[in-house]
C-alpha cells in the first residue's frame, strides 16, 4: 500500500507543485529515532518538493521540531485562498469553518471514507481527500472545485 500510494502521488504531483498531506503521514515503530527515519524515508521517496503537512492524530506532535526540517510546513490546521476558492485543511472533519456560509471548502482526512455518504447528499461544502477514498491517489484542485461545484449547483436547485 506504501509504494502504491507514493508511485501514484510520484505519478500525478509534480516537482514544483504543492502537495499538502492531511495527516497521520505514517505508522512507525514506538522509538522516535526509528519513526523519524521512516517519515524521512518516506519524504524523501516523494518528489514534490513543497510538501506540508496538517498534524493528525497519529502524528507526534512532540516531534514538531524534527518534522519542520523535513516538510514545507508543519501545522493543526491551514487555510488558503486559490484561484478564488477558500479552503480549509484539517486532519478531522469539521461541521462549522471559517468562510463555511462564504462557499469555503472544508477538506479533510481522518475518518477513511466513513463520511461519504453525509459528504456526498449534503450541500456542505466538505471532503474527505484522503488517498483511500480515491483509489490511493491523491486529489488535485481540479477534482476538488468540480465536485464542490455540482453540491453548490444542487444545493441552489434545491
Amino acid at each position: 500500500m506504501d509504494n502504491t500510494i507514493i508511485k501514484n502521488i510520484n505519478d500525478k504531483v509534480k516537482e514544483n507543485d504543492v502537495l499538502y498531506h492531511l495527516g497521520d503521514f505514517c505508522f512507525g515503530p514506538k522509538d522516535d529515532n526509528k519513526y523519524m527515519q521512516l517519515i524521512e524515508k518516506y519524504r524523501n521517496s516523494i518528489k514534490c518538493k513543497n510538501l506540508s503537512l496538517i498534524f493528525g492524530n497519529h502524528d507526534r506532535k512532540h516531534l514538531k521540531s524534527q518534522y519542520e526540517k523535513i516538510f514545507t510546513s508543519v501545522s493543526d490546521y491551514h487555510e488558503i485562498k486559490l484561484n478564488g476558492m477558500h479552503l480549509i485543511l484539517s486532519h478531522f472533519p469539521m461541521r462549522s469553518w471559517n468562510k463555511v456560509h462564504r462557499g469555503s471548502y472544508m477538506l479533510y482526512g481522518h475518518v477513511h471514507g466513513k463520511l461519504f455518504n453525509e459528504d456526498s447528499l449534503s450541500s456542505s461544502l466538505t471532503l474527505d481527500v484522503g488517498v483511500d477514498t480515491h483509489n490511493f491517489n491523491p486529489w488535485n484542485i481540479v477534482e476538488i472545485n468540480n465536485l464542490m461545484k455540482i453540491k453548490q449547483t444542487n444545493k441552489t436547485n434545491k
